[in-house]
C-alpha cells in the first residue's frame, strides 16, 4: 500500500499506486484514441453494421463511466487531486458528449435499426447527463456529492454493459 502525504483540512490526497501521476493521462489518451476509433457519421449500411456501431459507442461510454467511477472512488477514499479530478471530469464529459454525437449522426437503414436506436439513445443520453452532473460537482467541490453518485454510475455501467452484449449477441 502506498504512502499517502498528509493532507490539508478539504484537501485531497495523491494516490500514486502502481504506475504513479500517470494513470489519469494514460487513462484520457486510451479514452480519446477510443472515442477517435468510434467516431461514425453518416448512413449504417445494415441492421448488423449499425448494431456494431451501437455496441461500439456503448463500450466507449462505458469507458468514461468507468474513468468516472474511479475517480469518485478517489474522492471517497481521499487519494485524488482536486486539479487531477477536474481534468479527468471535463475530459470524460467532452469524450462522452462528443461519442454520442457522433453515434447520433448515423442514419439507421431500416425499422428494425430504427427500434435499436430508440432504445439505446435513452441509455446514451442519461449516461452522459450523469458524467455532466460528475463533472459539475467536482468543479463545485462537492466530495460527498460526487461520491454519492457512485451507485448511478455503476448502474449506468450496468445498463451500457448489456446494452452491448444485446447488440453483440
Amino acid at each position: 500500500m502506498p504512502v499517502l502525504p498528509p493532507v490539508a483540512a478539504g484537501g485531497h490526497r495523491r494516490w500514486a499506486g502502481p504506475w504513479g501521476s500517470a494513470l489519469p493521462l494514460f487513462a484520457l489518451l486510451a479514452l480519446a484514441a477510443v472515442t477517435a476509433l468510434t467516431a461514425c457519421a453518416g448512413r449504417s449500411t445494415s441492421v448488423t453494421d449499425y448494431g456494431h456501431k451501437v455496441a461500439r459507442t456503448a463500450l466507449t461510454l462505458d469507458s468514461t463511466v468507468q474513468i468516472a467511477v474511479l475517480d469518485a472512488q478517489g474522492v471517497r477514499d481521499h487519494k485524488t487531486l482536486q486539479a487531477e479530478l477536474d481534468v479527468s471530469l471535463e475530459q470524460v464529459a467532452s469524450d462522452s458528449s462528443s461519442t454520442v454525437t457522433g453515434f447520433s449522426a448515423v442514419l439507421p437503414p431500416d425499422e428494425v435499426a430504427v427500434m435499436l436506436q430508440q432504445r439505446s439513445e435513452p441509455v446514451f443520453s442519461s449516461t452522459v447527463s450523469l458524467l455532466r452532473e460528475a463533472r459539475v460537482r467536482a468543479g463545485r467541490g462537492d466530495d460527498a456529492g460526487l461520491a454519492a453518485l457512485l451507485p448511478r454510475l455503476k448502474d449506468a455501467d450496468t445498463r451500457l454493459t448489456a446494452l452491448r452484449m444485446s447488440v453483440s449477441g
